[in-house]
């Protein structure tokens, strides 16, 4: 049965990204279509893992007080969370937080997990299409991603990038920087519209200091043409870069003040009192 972790990593990756997608609903007109790209998609279906881990007590106080402190992503969690629902994926947040018009391409290697989301994709209006890729991310990503819409949201998230390389027995849930050249082969040839792009990664692996992730990180992203924005840490594990293209300065601007205001919101979950 597919699950979620529900822990801190979740917060920070979501949090993030309904930023993203309220910055760029700013930069485009009600016509814009917007295509979110998510590498790891989740079912919106899926159940809490058994073994969430030690941060899951900052999940825990966010969800028991929804709407929360009334951030766009505890408002979109809590109109979405219902009896099947208990927490959405990032696609539907993003059809929750996207006026107008959307295109989901989703790859999911998990067949349980794709299913689910294939489920819930029959759920939508024709306003939103969808491309659900049944298998690893890689092999979607070296077919290109479509270029006929007008701002792009792109979603990386494995459990962890790990700068070394894989290993005899990878796990293919984690990310390589031969993967994020393959990455950047489908990004760079986007058309120039608005764009941005989401890398988290949630474990250091003891190996991997958060300085020594980024500097392999970043020149890939910049010879695709995509800016670092902010570094959007929740421990010295956890962290969310955001990189952008052709977006106004207002938005850079606005990219550049998330870990501050992701620090802050964090920080007033965490004093806060019991309902």
């Amino acid at each position: 049965m597919p699950t979620y972790k529900g822990n801190r990593g979740n917060l920070l990756q979501h949090w993030a990204l309904a930023e993203l997608a309220t910055l760029l609903q700013q930069e485009c007109t009600a016509r814009h279509r917007l295509c979110f790209v998510d590498a790891h998609a989740m079912s919106p279906y899926a159940t809490r893992d058994s073994k969430p881990g030690q941060t899951a007590d900052d999940f825990d106080r966010v969800r028991d007080r929804l709407p929360g402190q009334s951030s766009t992503y505890e408002v979109a969690w809590h109109s979405l969370r219902g009896p099947r629902c208990e927490y959405p994926s990032s696609a539907a947040l993003l059809r929750e937080l996207w006026q107008g018009k959307l295109h989901l391409l989703l790859c999911e290697a998990d067949a349980s997990t794709a299913s689910e989301i294939a489920d819930w994709l029959d759920t939508l209006s024709p306003a939103t299409t969808s491309d659900l890729h049944r298998g690893d991310w890689r092999d979607r990503f070296c077919q290109g991603i479509p270029a006929e819409y007008d701002a792009y949201l792109v979603s990386l998230d494995p459990y962890m990038f790990d700068r070394n390389g894989p290993s005899a027995s990878p796990n293919h849930g984690n990310m390589w920087p031969i993967d994020l050249i393959r990455a950047c082969a489908a990004l760079i040839e986007l058309p120039r519209h608005p764009a941005l792009v989401q890398l988290s990664t949630y474990s250091a692996n003891n190996r991997n200091s958060r300085n020594d992730v980024i500097k392999v990180i970043e020149p890939v992203l910049r010879a695709a043409g995509f800016a670092l924005g902010a570094i959007v840490p929740a421990d010295g594990n956890m962290m969310s870069l955001v990189f952008s293209r052709d977006v106004s300065h207002s938005a850079v601007s606005k990219v550049s003040k998330l870990p501050d205001r992701f620090s802050k919101w964090l920080k007033r979950t965490r004093e806060s009192q019991p309902a």
